[in-house]
């Protein structure tokens, strides 16, 4: 109901905090929702002071992707810069999840029956925490090589920076 009139939702998972006693769901959601309402400009502001030097630049799939998930195929796109992953996906809502490097607990190479005969693969973002699900989706399979090479390298760089 958001989207006609160009609203969004600006939520935050912080890994390790668990459900206080007596907190319902709803009102755990209510907590990592940073901008439960706002315009896309008050969250890219919003986002940009939570997480400093987030990817501007995201790059889309390829066009044969639209034949696996032509739902999802003008959603998808991914970018990186030293600190942090973005992907963005969806089917009816557009979804992006921002990831810092450093946080990145595995990196997986997923390859399914459809991507294989495109010759797409998909790499998943693994981070402590169940909310946050990046992907990056649907890529051509020797770019996901080339993109899971320079993300492993990223992650230890990150981690050296940033330290335990």
């Amino acid at each position: 109901m958001r989207r006609p009139f160009g609203w969004c939702r600006l939520q935050v998972d912080v890994a390790g905090r668990h459900r206080q006693e007596g907190e319902s769901g709803a009102e755990g959601h209510q907590l990592r929702a940073v901008l439960p309402v706002g315009t896309r400009e008050e969250a890219r502001r919003l986002l940009e002071w939570i997480l400093p030097g987030t990817p501007g630049e995201r790059m889309p799939p390829p066009s044969r992707a639209r034949l696996k998930t032509p739902l999802r195929f003008h959603y998808l796109s991914w970018g990186r810069n030293d600190a942090f992953v973005v992907t963005t996906s969806g089917r009816v809502a557009r979804v992006t999840d921002w990831v810092p490097l450093s946080k990145v607990q595995s990196l997986r190479w997923v390859c399914g029956p459809m991507q294989r005969r495109l010759r797409l693969a998909t790499i998943h973002v693994d981070t402590a925490g169940r909310n946050v699900h990046a992907a990056i989706r649907d890529r051509d399979a020797t770019e996901a090589c080339e993109i899971l090479a320079g993300l492993i390298a990223s992650c230890r760089t990150a981690r050296r920076t940033h330290g335990p």
